[in-house]
């Protein structure tokens, strides 16, 4: 599939007319988006699959940004993409954020949860053990103390110091 019907794909409806794709206005809405996320390609007809993986993952996100966004949801949006893909990808994503999207990010690698991130909430055995805070985040032990938390090891609420129960609440 090209890059220009992978950018279009989950938004058909408003580039097209009475059954019929503008495909005028559609290439020049997805090269506008392509532009911004810096794709580099040899244009919106080559195959997605004969992309570098930071390039295909550049183009899965520009799938959504292709018309008005509001919230984004993103699971592990660099994974398996070189240095200089994993650099544009958190350019895009702070510049939505900057922008008023709401974002909301699962990922594994600490480094980008902790250069990235407003807010985290740490999730044990399907519940929140805690939401930590940009300050929190910023404090020389950010990354242990998120993997305390993930472990079990850190068992205390932030507010009252209390022990949480087995299942992670209070």
């Amino acid at each position: 599939m090209s890059v220009l019907d992978n950018g279009t794909l989950p938004r058909l409806p408003p580039f097209s007319v009475g059954g019929w794709l503008r495909n005028r206005r559609r290439a020049d809405d997805v090269g506008e988006v392509m532009a911004s996320v810096r794709l580099q390609s040899r244009g919106l007809g080559q195959h997605v699959g004969t992309l570098s993986g930071g390039n295909q993952q550049k183009v899965v996100l520009a799938w959504w940004l292709t018309g008005h966004v509001k919230d984004l949801l993103l699971d592990g949006p660099t994974r398996g993409v070189d240095i200089g893909a994993r650099t544009e990808i958190y350019r895009i994503v702070g510049n939505l954020g900057a922008a008023g999207v709401t974002i909301v990010m699962a990922s594994s690698d600490m480094a980008e949860v902790l250069g990235l991130a407003h807010r985290v909430r740490v999730i044990r055995g399907g519940v929140i053990a805690r939401t930590l805070d940009r300050a929190t985040l910023s404090s020389p032990d950010a990354q242990r103390r998120i993997f305390r938390l993930a472990a079990g090891l850190d068992r205390t609420t932030p507010s009252a110091g209390a022990p949480l129960s087995q299942d992670g609440t209070s």
